[in-house]
């Protein structure tokens, strides 16, 4: 959970929907400029930080450029789940975070517990690497699959479901998803291979214990 939520706190920012539009052969969108289509992106990505207060009043006064509201009432609906969802995610980093800040620092004189953790720690990292490149491998076979079970396990029925023509699929199409996934599992194995080779390394030369006095 808390390397997790280290990647989508870097992810979820207005940079991300930059850099994929970007990318070579990224499908563009008949009737919104690269401008425009920007613009709706990044007041979506706002209106699902918990820290601003404003995002999703941003959101429902998007229009397009024919003027019309840019995102519909299930539209709308479906952001505030994704925003509720974001701020329990968060708060279980958070929370997850402090503890292990506060068994650490607990341990900190005692080399007993301090190893165990150190132990932990390596080995809930290497649970993490096969977790997620198990995840990817599934990514890879059938995209769609994964997107449908990840859905049913965080959102209620159908909710999420759009279609071609509604606004949120035109900002991001599956495609944007399947890249914005394969970032986040690489960012998250990124942190658990250094904390792997931390812990192994560790483990491997243990800091030498004070002589013993009668």
């Amino acid at each position: 959970m808390v390397l997790a939520g280290n990647a989508l706190l870097v992810l979820a920012w207005h940079w991300l929907p930059r850099a994929v539009y970007a990318l070579p052969g990224f499908p563009a969108e008949d009737g919104l400029s690269s401008d425009r289509r920007l613009e709706l992106a990044g007041t979506g990505i706002d209106a699902i930080q918990p820290w601003d207060a404003g995002g999703l009043d941003r959101l429902r006064e998007a229009r397009l450029p024919t003027g019309s509201d840019a995102f519909n009432a299930r539209e709308l609906a479906h952001m505030q789940d994704v925003r509720e969802l974001m701020t329990l995610l968060l708060i279980t980093w958070a929370v997850s975070l402090a503890a292990l800040a506060f068994m650490w620092l607990a341990a900190r004189r005692r080399p007993g517990p301090r190893a165990a953790i150190r132990t932990g720690l390596g080995w809930g990292a290497r649970a993490t690497i096969a977790l997620l490149g198990v995840i990817g491998v599934f990514m890879l076979v059938n995209f769609d699959a994964f997107f449908d079970v990840f859905h049913a396990v965080f959102f209620t029925g159908d909710s999420w479901r759009f279609p071609r023509t509604d606004t949120l699929r035109r900002l991001f199409p599956y495609s944007f998803w399947g890249i914005a996934g394969g970032a986040l599992a690489l960012l998250t194995i990124g942190q658990a291979l250094v904390i792997a080779r931390l812990a192994g390394r560790a483990d491997r030369h243990p800091p030498a214990r004070p002589p013993v006095t009668a």
